[in-house]
């Protein structure tokens, strides 16, 4: 699946119930993270505590 990606994104376990999300590989995007929660009602931003 590596051959067709554009974008290459790792998703992992963070602490407190979080997951993080990083950039690893883009054309036009910097290396970058992301760290969020998944609840019931859906996705929601875990800095925002």
């Amino acid at each position: 699946m590596a051959h067709t990606c554009t974008h290459r994104v790792h998703i992992r376990h963070g602490k407190k119930g979080t997951r993080v999300a990083k950039i690893i590989d883009s054309p036009y995007l910097p290396e970058n993270k992301a760290t969020f929660r998944i609840k019931e009602k859906g996705v929601e931003d875990a800095e925002e505590e």
